[in-house]
């Protein structure tokens, strides 16, 4: 058996795990309880990506102050850490490809715009003792910022071209190629296979198994 690559670096939301209805519950929520009317799910979907700052932005009416986006963020992120696991799990076949990447040696990350102690929930919750690292937004600009993908890969121990980025939007393929990582674009998640193939994504996996065929090379028997 040979690794390809020696670390391979997930995005969360609509990659490892389906985490919209949530963030849509939560969303709807906090928008009732502010008198501001409900988005369609379709619309919150539009919102992920970029961060909760631009998911409330984008969940407000246009022309919303920066005074009302801060109230409004504050209740959600309240609203949201209370409902993080209502529904949320990961997708089918993930932990299974996760607990294998590890069982072969591959180090493992985590690496989300949400917020930091968030995705720290969420992993540990999910994915109990499998991820070296799980970061989120804090300490690092946000993606597409190479800057958080960069310092992972270091303390993983791994150089950026031995790295495979997975994830499901346009915004990770471009945050793969800025840090020199390979793309990897997952087709189940929130993005579609035009927006990740007209970002440029390396691979396109319709499977989490292809992911560990992309990482592992099983040696003859």
């Amino acid at each position: 058996m040979t690794l390809k690559y020696k670390a391979a670096i997930f995005d969360l939301d609509g990659t490892l795990c389906d985490t919209l209805p949530d963030i849509h519950k939560s969303v709807n929520q906090t928008l009732s309880e502010l008198g501001f009317p409900p988005r369609e799910y379709s619309h919150t979907a539009l919102g992920i990506n970029h961060g909760s700052r631009r998911l409330i932005e984008h969940a407000l009416p246009e022309g919303t102050g920066d005074e009302t986006v801060d109230e409004t963020l504050a209740l959600y992120m309240k609203i949201y850490s209370e409902h993080l696991c209502d529904t949320t799990a990961p997708y089918p076949g993930i932990f299974e490809l996760i607990s294998r990447l590890r069982a072969s040696g591959v180090k493992l990350a985590v690496l989300s715009n949400k917020p930091d102690a968030l995705v720290k929930r969420l992993a540990d919750t999910l994915f109990p003792g499998l991820f070296d690292i799980a970061v989120g937004q804090g300490k690092y600009p946000v993606k597409p910022s190479p800057e958080a993908p960069l310092a992972v890969a270091a303390a993983l121990g791994a150089e950026p071209s031995r790295v495979l980025f997975v994830g499901d939007s346009d915004v990770d393929v471009l945050t793969a190629h800025n840090a020199g990582m390979t793309s990897a674009g997952v087709l189940w998640g929130y993005r579609s296979r035009e927006i990740l193939s007209d970002a440029g994504a390396d691979v396109l996996v319709s499977a989490p198994d292809e992911i560990y065929d992309i990482i592992v090379t099983e040696g003859s028997k």
